[in-house]
C-alpha cells in the first residue's frame, strides 16, 4: 500500500495532499453483520492505499452477559456504520502513509465525511474537500423524482390537467 501512496503522490506532481475514494461494506446486508471493512483508494491511480477492518465480535463476551451489554453500547454508533473506520484511516494518514487525504470522494449517503470535516478536523486548519460522484448524485436525484411522482399522482394542476404517471 505504501507503493500505491507513492504512485498517487507522484501522479499529483509530488504533492502529498491527495484525493481518496472511501467506501465500506459489511459481510451481510443490513445490521446483522458482525464484520466489515472500510477502504480508501487513490482517485488518481485507483489503487487501495489504506483499509480498516471492523468487527462487532468480541471474544471476551463469550459467556459474560454484562460484557456483551457494554460492548454493544460502545460499538452501536461507531463501528455499526463505518464512521470509526473512515476516521481511523484519515487520522493515521500523516504518520503511517506520509500523506494527507484532502479530497474525499464518497457515496454521498454516509456520515463519514461529516465526521472527518466537522467532528474530528483530522488535519487541523487544512480543509478536506468533498468531491461528488455524478453517478451517486444521479441515483439520489432519480429516486427523489420517482417518489415525487408517486406522491403527486392524481393531483389536479392549475391548467386543469391531472398529474399522472409518465406512462399514463
Amino acid at each position: 500500500m505504501n507503493a500505491a501512496i507513492h504512485e498517487a503522490v507522484i501522479a499529483n506532481d509530488n504533492n502529498s495532499n491527495i484525493a481518496v475514494a472511501v467506501d465500506g461494506t459489511w459481510h451481510k446486508r443490513g445490521y446483522s453483520s458482525l464484520n466489515g471493512v472500510v477502504c480508501a483508494t487513490s482517485v488518481e491511480k485507483g489503487k487501495v492505499i489504506d483499509f480498516e477492518a471492523l468487527t462487532k465480535y468480541c471474544s471476551s463476551c463469550k459467556g459474560k452477559k454484562n460484557h456483551v451489554k457494554i460492548v454493544l453500547k460502545i460499538t452501536k454508533d461507531s463501528v455499526g456504520n463505518g464512521m470509526s473506520g473512515v476516521l481511523s484511516i484519515f487520522q493515521r494518514s500523516e504518520t503511517s502513509r506520509k500523506a494527507c487525504y484532502t479530497q474525499y470522494l464518497g457515496d454521498g449517503d454516509s456520515k463519514g465525511f461529516l465526521t472527518i470535516k466537522k467532528e474530528a478536523k483530522v488535519y487541523g486548519d487544512t480543509e478536506v474537500e468533498k468531491l461528488e460522484c455524478v453517478g451517486h448524485v444521479q441515483k439520489r436525484m432519480g429516486t427523489r423524482l420517482r417518489n415525487i411522482l408517486k406522491m403527486s399522482k392524481g393531483i389536479k394542476l392549475a391548467d386543469g390537467k391531472i398529474f399522472r404517471d409518465v406512462d399514463g
